[in-house]
Order: C-alpha cells, then structure tokens, then sequence
C-alpha cells in the first residue's frame, strides 16, 4: 500500500515540475510582468518568487520519493 502512496506522490511531483518548469521557462522569455499577470488571470495568489521555490520543493519531494521507491529486481 505504501509503495502505490509513493509512486502517486512521486509521479505527481515529476508532473508539478514539469508544469512549473514550463512556467519559469514562460517567464524568462516574456518577461516577470508578464508571468505575473498569467498567475492572475489563473487566480494563482503567489507571485514568481514563490512559484520558483515550489518549483524546488517539487523537485526535491520527487527525489526523496524516488530513492525511497522499493526497485524491482
């Protein structure tokens, strides 16, 4: 049970990644301006600072996640 708990915790957070990867990618060729009306118009109350540093966390959830992931032989 708790190796399926790890495998959807890990999985969610490789798709957060991606997601805020995405963002920061947006961000950087359209400018802060720009991203932060997007996070607006997506009634997001975070700015791109904060959106960075969950960026991170997910990250660092899909790392821990991953080595705690039980490997099949």
């Amino acid at each position: 049970m708790t190796n399926i708990i790890l495998r959807i915790i890990h999985y969610l957070s490789i798709v957060c990644t991606i997601l805020f990867t995405i963002f920061t990618f947006y961000k950087e060729t359209v400018g802060v301006e720009k991203a932060e009306e997007l996070l607006k118009k997506l009634y997001l109350p975070i700015n791109c600072d904060q959106a960075l540093i969950i960026g991170f966390i997910f990250v660092g959830v899909a790392l821990i996640t991953s080595i705690f992931i039980p490997k099949k032989n």
